[in-house]
């Protein structure tokens, strides 16, 4: 049975893994990834308890099998607050196994509770990630667009 509980700052490390296995699956493990520095950014905002909330989905034996973050934002067009799903990552040996859909809930009921009037989430490019985008479809999601970014930081990128 899986168990799904916030992280809190014991669980920082698992946190940065977990990060950590999604970029090299996004990245096809081309992107250098500086764990120490990630490490530093998820400590901090996990002691300030703002805006950034982590869940995980534990297995029997509390062996981190997904994780799911999320960040409150604003925006009058959205009619106020909202969450984002900033990283969504499920073990691929336990794909298929509807622990993606409750990391999901978990989120959405989170978002209730606080208020927010909507959830939003980048989602990878539908050519290559054909099932990650089905997967939010099914839940409810609809395309707004593309996302795009601006590096201010070349450290954090």
């Amino acid at each position: 049975m899986i168990r799904i509980r916030s992280a809190n700052i014991k669980d920082a490390d698992t946190v940065v893994d977990m990060v950590i296995k999604l970029l090299t699956e996004l990245t096809g493990g081309t992107r250098a990834i500086d764990k120490e520095s990630l490490l530093n950014v998820c400590l901090e905002q996990l002691e300030k308890k703002i805006m950034y909330t982590p869940f995980l989905a534990l297995s029997e034996t509390n062996q981190c099998v997904g994780m799911i973050t999320v960040a409150e934002s604003f925006a009058l067009h959205s009619g106020g607050r909202f969450g984002i799903i900033q990283e969504f990552y499920v073990s691929p040996e336990h794909r298929s196994s509807k622990i993606g859909q409750q990391l999901l809930t978990t989120v959405v009921e989170y978002g209730k509770k606080n208020q927010w009037r909507r959830i939003e989430v980048g989602a990878p490019n539908p050519l290559t990630w054909e099932r990650t985008v089905s997967f939010y479809k099914r839940e409810g999601f609809t395309e707004i667009g593309p996302r795009l970014k601006l590096i201010l930081d070349e450290g954090n990128s």
